[in-house]
């Protein structure tokens, strides 16, 4: 469910929610591709990217996120 509430906002750092059912019994988003270690490196160090406006609700391990369009994408946030 708050995967589909934070998704609405249309931040670029969290992967789109295209459909769900209510109640969260569904939640279907793009497929990403797997983090490459080089990244998931980066981010262990330097962390996700922060914004002035807002906080990307992501816990910080390697499955938490994906490639979508040549960006890295939170692909498993709320909290």
């Amino acid at each position: 469910m708050q995967e589909k509430e934070f998704s609405s906002l249309g931040w670029p750092d969290l992967c789109p929610v295209v459909f769900s059912i209510p109640g969260g019994w569904l939640v279907i988003m793009p497929a990403a591709k797997e983090l490459p270690e080089v990244v998931w490196e980066a981010i262990k160090k330097i962390g996700f990217p922060f914004h002035e406006k807002y906080t990307i609700p992501v816990e910080i391990k390697r499955d938490s996120f994906g490639v979508l369009g040549g960006r890295v994408v939170a692909i498993d946030y709320g909290t």
